[in-house]
């Protein structure tokens, strides 16, 4: 290697060989990182991303290296107890469940100004006092992509695919990780047969329940956290539940004329009615998981929590059909609702208070 750089400096005109090499290189190795990158399966793309960064990085003195120890103390997770019983747990998603959504719900009020309101529950959590409200950001405007970066704990792949449903990442998704640590029993509930298979494949799952409708989904998920012991606290149970009633095409056909009245556009008001639909599953859902409390009574550790999150906006255009989302970055598309009801886990049943 060093005999054959001193011949090619040889041959070629001084002062400029090193240059010139050094050009090719960085020009064949660029090429070769990007043709990498491309065909890339997993997180790959993303390693070699980073890694030319830090090249760059390093080309202009600007990288920065911090010592292992602070690392990996910046990363360290302390368990302050032991826990013999674990919280009930719900993870709503709300398809479609744009902050625009969230907007509407909130401008409406009891004496009826704000028109009619198409997510009375989503406002019921609002009012709470020590709940938590919010817009939030998805990262690749998608349903599966968003499932992945909630359960996953890690952004997706930008890409048109699903390469990452094939890391070796999908080791450290939530139901694996709660199954592993604290004996979880883990549930994904739908109304839809699509891909039966991915969430035990992919997310780890231990089981997946489907039923054609709202009502008939809820009261078999009912059964089965019953036979658990969920109901009870005899078991910890997480439930994926998977709201996808808002789904797209937004046509009048697709509710019924008394389920309209809340836009006086056609694709908003269907969009509206549709996700009303996710709210009334929302709110019978709660009647039952996680196990609400009595009335008065404070929030304790056998009340679980439940988070309520949407996976991408909807662009509700009336003269034209918008770009499936996934394909725009529209404030509309990546913003989505967040609400997480303020539950406290309290370590002694004698305790009381809010959230925390």
């Amino acid at each position: 290697g060093s005999a054959m750089l001193r011949l090619l400096r040889c041959g070629l005109p001084k002062g400029r060989s090193p240059w010139l090499l050094k050009l090719a290189a960085a020009t064949a190795c660029a090429v070769r990182l990007y043709a990498r990158r491309q065909g890339g399966d997993a997180v790959s793309p993303d390693l070699l991303s980073r890694l030319a960064s830090d090249a760059a990085a390093i080309l202009r003195g600007s990288l920065k290296l911090s010592p292992t120890s602070d690392v990996l103390n910046d990363h360290l997770v302390k368990v302050s107890e032991q826990l013999e019983h674990y919280p009930p747990l719900l993870l709503y998603h709300w398809e479609a469940g744009s902050a625009n959504l969230l907007e509407h719900a909130l401008a409406w009020n009891s004496s009826g100004t704000g028109g009619r309101n198409a997510a009375p529950f989503l406002r019921s959590i609002a009012d709470q006092e020590d709940a938590i409200v919010s817009k939030a950001f998805a990262t690749m405007p998608m349903t599966l992509k968003s499932a992945w970066e909630v359960l996953c704990g890690t952004p997706p792949a930008l890409t048109s695919d699903f390469r990452e449903h094939s890391s070796s990442l999908r080791r450290e998704c939530l139901p694996r990780v709660l199954s592993r640590c604290c004996g979880y029993h883990s549930i994904l509930a739908k109304t839809d047969k699509e891909l039966p298979e991915l969430p035990r494949r992919v997310f780890g799952f231990d089981e997946v329940v489907v039923a054609p409708s709202n009502v008939a989904l809820l009261a078999k998920l009912h059964s089965r956290l019953r036979a658990l012991g969920g109901l009870t606290g005899d078991r910890p149970v997480l439930v994926y539940f998977y709201a996808g009633d808002a789904h797209t095409p937004y046509t009048p056909d697709r509710v019924a004329p008394n389920e309209r009245g809340y836009s006086s556009g056609d694709v908003e008001d269907v969009f509206l009615a549709l996700s009303r639909r996710s709210d009334d599953a929302a709110r019978e859902l709660s009647r039952f998981w996680p196990p609400p409390r009595s009335p008065g009574a404070p929030w304790r550790r056998e009340n679980g929590l439940a988070i309520y999150f949407g996976d991408h906006g909807e662009l509700l255009w009336e003269a034209s059909e918008p770009p499936p989302h996934g394909n725009s970055v529209a404030p509309e598309v990546t913003q989505v609702l967040l609400a997480v009801e303020g539950r406290s886990f309290v370590a002694s049943p004698a305790t009381t208070g809010g959230g925390g």
